[in-house]
């Protein structure tokens, strides 16, 4: 493998984790906001949810990039 490949291989990796992780931060948030919605009388759909929205628009972001990456050393 060569140091372009292995340097390509390497982020990769690291993309896939962040994406790993920021899908547990978005389950984590999922929770916490449908808890709040429970709670509210007034709450609306889930993604009215400023911070989940936020948090999934990340975990798109990260996605977007991996596959972005990928395609590059494709």
């Amino acid at each position: 493998m060569s140091a372009r490949e292995a340097a390509h291989a390497e982020v990769v990796r690291l993309l896939q984790a962040a994406e790993d992780e920021a899908y547990a931060w978005l389950r984590v948030v999922q929770r916490d906001a449908e808890r709040r919605r429970r709670g509210s009388a007034t709450a609306g759909d889930l993604s009215d949810d400023p911070e989940y929205s936020d948090v999934l628009a990340a975990f798109v972001a990260i996605g977007d990039v991996l596959a972005h990456v990928r395609r590059l050393g494709a």
